[in-house]
């Protein structure tokens, strides 16, 4: 098998009399970041977590520190590398899942414009409701091929009104 590695720009054997290759795999749940190392075999090979808090300034509000949370990433990264004994150029790819349909605002530069806000995230339901049954929610998936969800709504609503000056030129990752 041939895989083709994006971040090195060269292709390499899998198998065969090649050196082993290993994966990462990084998850940033409700409550943990974790990282996991897998050889080609899909044996795990080191793993290691680490607890993110959530902040909470209002009830139903669920949100995240960035730059919290980049820090778990690194941490757990490379205490998974120090654990393996891999060295990191031995990694031929990485993957990453989220916890849900979480909102995270950065500026052009990449930096954060505002906490993540989590799927938990419950302060603008009513929106939801509202738009379901005006057809908002069909209009947004048309464009852009997502469905809101309570985290997204918060945007969406601010976006259109004040936030504008708060959020401008601003790139939005949605989970």
């Amino acid at each position: 098998m041939h895989v083709y590695n994006p971040c090195s720009c060269q292709i390499f054997k899998m198998n065969g009399g090649d050196k082993m290759r290993y994966f990462m795999g990084i998850d940033n749940g409700g409550t943990f970041s974790k990282a996991a190392l897998f050889d080609e075999n899909g044996n795990q090979i080191a793993v290691a977590s680490i607890f993110v808090p959530v902040i909470t300034p209002k009830s139903g509000y669920t949100e995240r520190d960035m730059e919290t949370l980049w820090q778990a990433n690194v941490q757990v990264i490379r205490e998974v590398v120090i654990r393996s004994k891999v060295s990191a150029d031995k990694i031929a790819g990485v993957s990453f899942s989220g916890h849900g349909k979480g909102l995270y605002m950065v500026d052009k530069a990449g930096k954060p414009v505002y906490n993540g806000i989590l799927s938990t995230d419950t302060r603008a339901w009513k929106f939801v409701k509202k738009w379901e049954k005006d057809g908002t929610k069909e209009k947004v998936y048309e464009l852009f091929r997502t469905f809101l969800s309570v985290s997204r709504s918060v945007f969406w609503r601010g976006f259109s009104r004040r936030s504008r000056k708060y959020f401008p030129k601003c790139s939005i990752f949605f989970q």
